[in-house]
């Protein structure tokens, strides 16, 4: 466990406290989580060489959703199959008779580590971002797992407070 105090931002579940490297710069990751969440907020996608301090590196690009573009859906016998490329994130409009009117709300955030997935992520709410989820899906150490959470859980802090 570090014995740097915790900045706000920073959530280390008790479970996760074994694998924090007590070199992480917890300061460091706040304060990448501090520009990650300025830059998503004004709708910027977000570019990171997230570089902990344990001799670790991840090469992140973080997509807000929202503004993407899409390209037509596939029609079969006039019903749209869906426009969408990520799932589990999209919204449909309250008057929405089919799906053409799926929409990804403000929150909703691809987040890809070069060379290895994406999955998409709700940012700037108050979800649980699990280093389990994170090693379950992107196949990391349980130490990285926990490291990629901090900062994802920073990021949210972040775009909560703006």
């Amino acid at each position: 466990m570090p014995v740097q105090p915790l900045p706000d931002s920073i959530v280390i579940w008790d479970i996760e406290r074994e694998y924090v490297d007590p070199e992480l710069d917890l300061a460091y990751i706040a304060g990448a989580a501090q520009d990650s969440a300025a830059i998503l907020s004004a709708g910027h996608t977000l570019e990171i060489n997230y570089q902990p301090g344990d001799g670790t590196r991840y090469g992140l690009v973080i997509v807000p959703l929202a503004h993407m573009e899409y390209a037509r859906p596939r029609v079969k016998d006039g019903i749209p199959w869906g426009r969408h490329a990520v799932s589990g994130v999209s919204r449909r409009a309250a008057h929405a008779a089919d799906n053409a009117a799926d929409y990804y709300s403000p929150d909703s955030y691809l987040v890809c580590w070069v060379d290895h997935a994406c999955y998409p992520l709700i940012l700037g709410s108050n979800n649980v971002i699990a280093s389990d989820y994170i090693a379950e899906h992107w196949k990391p150490s349980l130490a990285s797992a926990v490291s990629l959470a901090l900062l994802l859980r920073a990021i949210n802090f972040e775009l909560a407070s703006v």
